[in-house]
């Protein structure tokens, strides 16, 4: 057998072109199309591959909305423009809704990066606003980041608290918040230090006592999951 998938990590037998468990192809010669034969694998049609196909045809959808959006806007000219508006709306939706079913991946387990996003899609509608509708720069840098980022991790602090399943990685989701609260208070007193620091500060602080705490109430699980990870 010398196909390979590198998704499921085995190898395929030779007389087929996809792999039977997740259905990538695995054909070296693609201008070689094997006969499948009754002697090879079974096919197997799993929640995943079904799950990859749904999602292509949602993120074709959502990709076709935004082109025809921003093609309508730009042809009935408006002044500013409303279309990045359905492009944050719509890339909010795929990251949030439809992209934790990707690989199988939890929406669970996704709170804290979809936290992330959502902060950098508001500080980009701040800036938007300022430049083309003349409003007050500053909601989204001053509160509403602070804001998103201080219930994002409150939220995954507690469901790591009560689910031993997501702990894991609700706890890794949270070390990335706290940089992110690192790296947007280091910008934030580089080029915006005129707006209030508190806010990001309190999320700041939200972010340490819930990773102290995590660590206090489930320092042996963490422990044995960082060394099974890493084979320390």
């Amino acid at each position: 057998m010398n196909n390979y998938c590198s998704n499921c990590k085995v190898r395929v037998a030779d007389d087929l072109r996809h792999c039977p468990l997740c259905g990538k192809y695995v054909a070296k010669d693609k201008s070689v199309q094997p006969k499948e034969s009754s002697s090879s694998y079974p096919k197997i049609v799993n929640r995943y591959h079904i799950v990859e196909k749904w999602l292509k045809i949602v993120r074709s959808l959502l990709l076709l909305v935004g082109i025809v959006a921003t093609a309508v806007n730009l042809f009935f000219e408006t002044n500013p423009y409303w279309f990045p508006y359905v492009i944050v709306g719509l890339f909010a939706l795929w990251r949030i809704l439809f992209y934790p079913f990707k690989e199988g991946k939890s929406h669970v387990g996704s709170i804290p990066m979809s936290g992330i996003v959502m902060a950098i899609l508001l500080i980009f509608i701040d800036v938007y606003d300022y430049n083309f509708y003349g409003v007050t720069l500053g909601w989204a840098l001053c509160y509403g980041v602070a804001g998103v980022l201080t219930g994002t991790t409150i939220v995954s602090f507690i469901l790591a608290i009560t689910n031993r399943n997501f702990e894991e990685s609700l706890t890794r989701g949270i070390v990335k918040i706290t940089i992110a609260e690192l790296l947007f208070l280091l910008c934030k007193r580089l080029w915006f230090d005129q707006f209030k620091n508190w806010p990001i500060f309190m999320s700041l602080l939200t972010s340490f006592v819930a990773l102290f705490l995590l660590f206090l109430f489930k320092k042996k699980r963490l422990l044995k999951e960082l060394n099974r990870n890493f084979h320390i």
